[in-house]
């Protein structure tokens, strides 16, 4: 039996904001909005694991 997940008001405040704000209808809005919010996190992390940021 799967487990329930709580949500927090927190997290529902969070969804409902990043909902609004990409204006999330379907799945492949949601898909454009994580790549905007994660891809450059994901992109510095593959370059850090490659040394191709200069420090």
């Amino acid at each position: 039996m799967a487990r329930k997940r709580i949500i927090t008001p927190e997290k529902k405040e969070l969804i409902s904001r990043l909902i609004a704000e990409y204006n999330i209808k379907t799945a492949k809005d949601l898909q454009g909005a994580l790549k905007d919010l994660l891809g450059n996190t994901i992109q510095g992390r593959g370059e850090v694991e490659r040394g191709s940021i200069g420090v």
